[in-house]
């Protein structure tokens, strides 16, 4: 799913509605306890965000999730320019063992379950199942959802995105 435009803020109770990120779309594939991260136009990120593996290959059987990789600053606000920064810096801070930042990884949908393709599913009973199944931790949570309050979420759109 891509984002669209709307003329103003809206509620709906057909609609669930999530606090906007500012990161890179992300798919996780999680097959055995492996795991492989693909950007938006499949080019394996895996490397990249290596932090985020071990919390993913934790997840329970296969799976496949979309979400978004962002960084926080120090206000603990999403941080695109942090996010940007720690790619360019994160092999020098390496190799100078210099401590780094770790990307988050925020999960929105569930695509794939233990054989079964979601994609065609209600994305309702996708939130539930992926509230149900997913292990979130240090680096791996799952973006709050707002079923109708669209106008609610436009007006605390500078909070932060998710509670730690």
């Amino acid at each position: 799913m891509l984002a669209t435009l709307a003329d103003k803020p809206f509620s709906s109770p057909d609609w669930y509605f999530e606090p906007k990120l500012d990161g890179y779309r992300v798919i996780a594939m999680v097959r055995g306890g492996k795991v492989k991260l693909l950007s938006r136009r499949g080019i394996d990120s895996t490397g990249r965000y290596d932090n985020l593996v071990p919390e993913l290959a934790k997840q329970p059987g296969d799976l496949v999730l979309d979400g978004e990789v962002v960084m926080l600053d120090d206000q603990g606000k999403i941080c695109f320019q942090c996010l940007q920064d720690y790619l360019q810096e994160r092999r020098a801070a390496e190799a100078e063992n210099r401590p780094t930042r770790h990307p988050l990884y925020y999960v929105f949908d569930i695509l794939y379950r233990d054989g079964q393709d979601l994609t065609g599913t209600a994305y309702q009973k996708r939130r539930k199942l992926l509230e149900k199944v997913l292990v979130a931790g240090r680096y791996i949570r799952l973006i709050d959802s707002f079923p109708a309050e669209g106008e609610t979420i436009y007006q605390h759109r500078s909070t932060r995105a998710s509670r730690a």
